[in-house]
C-alpha cells in the first residue's frame, strides 16, 4: 500500500470507530488501538514533510498582505473573497491591472529561491505519498473478529485481517 492510501484508511477508521465502541471482543479491541496508533503516527510523520519553512510562512503573509491591499473591496472596505470549496477561498483581484501584476512579480523575484524550496518540498511530499509505505500493521485473525461488524466496518478494515 502506498502512503497516500493511510489517509484514506485514517478517514474510514474515523468514520467507523464510534460504531465500534459497543462491540466486544478484547483481541479486537486491542489490535485496533494498536493499529490506530500506527496509523497516527506515520501520518504524523508523514506529514511533518509538508510544513512549509519559517521563510515561506513570512513571504505568505507578504503574499497575503499584497492580496489584501490589490483585492476589490466590499461596502465595508474589506478585501472580497470568492469561496473555492473546502474551506478555502481566493481574493477577488483584477489580476490583469498593472499595478497587481507589478507587485506580485517583484514579491515573487524577492523570494523566488524560497518559492523554488517551496515548489521542491511540495514534489518531495507528492513523491512520497507515493512511495510503498513501511508501516508494519498488527494483523487481526479473521476469527477475532467480532459477528457483530457490520459491513462498512469490515471494508474499513480490511487491511488489518488475515485469515
Amino acid at each position: 500500500m502506498k502512503n497516500n492510501e493511510l489517509f484514506e484508511i485514517a478517514q474510514r477508521i474515523s468514520n467507523i470507530l464510534p460504531s465500534l465502541d459497543k462491540i466486544k471482543g478484547a483481541k479486537f479491541h486491542y489490535a485496533l488501538l494498536k493499529n490506530i496508533d500506527l496509523l497516527q503516527k506515520e501520518i504524523t510523520l508523514i506529514q511533518t514533510k509538508s510544513k512549509p519553512s519559517d521563510k515561506f510562512t513570512e513571504y505568505e503573509k507578504l503574499r497575503i498582505a499584497l492580496c489584501e491591499q490589490h483585492a476589490n473591496k466590499d461596502d465595508q472596505g474589506l478585501p472580497k473573497k470568492r469561496d473555492m470549496g473546502n474551506g478555502q477561498f481566493e481574493f477577488d483581484i483584477d489580476t490583469e491591472a498593472e499595478s497587481w501584476k507589478t507587485a506580485i512579480e517583484k514579491l515573487k523575484g524577492e523570494n523566488a529561491e524560497i518559492v523554488a524550496e517551496r515548489d521542491e518540498q511540495i514534489k518531495q511530499y507528492n513523491d512520497l505519498l507515493e512511495v510503498d509505505s513501511d508501516i508494519k500493521f498488527h494483523l487481526i485473525k479473521l476469527e477475532d473478529i467480532p459477528n457483530d461488524v457490520n459491513g462498512e466496518q469490515m471494508q474499513a478494515l480490511r487491511f488489518w485481517i488475515y485469515s
